[in-house]
């Protein structure tokens, strides 16, 4: 056992390995599991052609490691170019990248653009001290 633990201490060091909570969407059907498993879904909707995707990507992985911790917030990647056409932001999706925020306790969400990430980002830590103190 004492074995095991020193390997994934050194495989998180050379391997510079960070905890995460970062999905790619798969279907309607991984939607509808991610809802029922978690409290908090923020989707990042994006593009392989898409520039400004490409560019944010890492502040949403970043995101997604600082909130690693809290096990009832999960960041899901939604490929547009992939058609799930029962989510319910599929139809809501003018620009790309676009995030939205989704609680358990409704069926509405929270829409950002990307110029509104460092809000969202505010809106996440909130919702995070809020779980952890239940």
């Amino acid at each position: 056992m004492f074995v095991i633990f020193i390997f994934i201490i050194n495989f998180k060091k050379y391997f510079n390995y960070k905890m995460t909570n970062l999905v790619d969407l798969e279907s309607d059907k991984h939607f509808d599991q991610l809802r029922n498993d978690n409290t908090v879904l923020i989707f990042d909707c994006w593009a392989n052609w898409c520039g400004p995707c490409k560019k944010i990507a890492p502040e949403f992985k970043k995101l997604s490691e600082k909130f690693a911790h809290n096990q009832h917030i999960k960041f899901v990647k939604h490929n547009v170019d992939n058609d799930f056409p029962q989510i319910p932001h599929s139809n809501d999706i003018e620009y790309i990248p676009t995030f939205f925020v989704y609680s358990k306790d409704t069926k509405r969400y929270r829409k950002f653009k990307a110029n509104e990430f460092n809000n969202m980002k505010n809106l996440i830590s909130l919702i995070d001290q809020k779980l952890l103190q239940k």
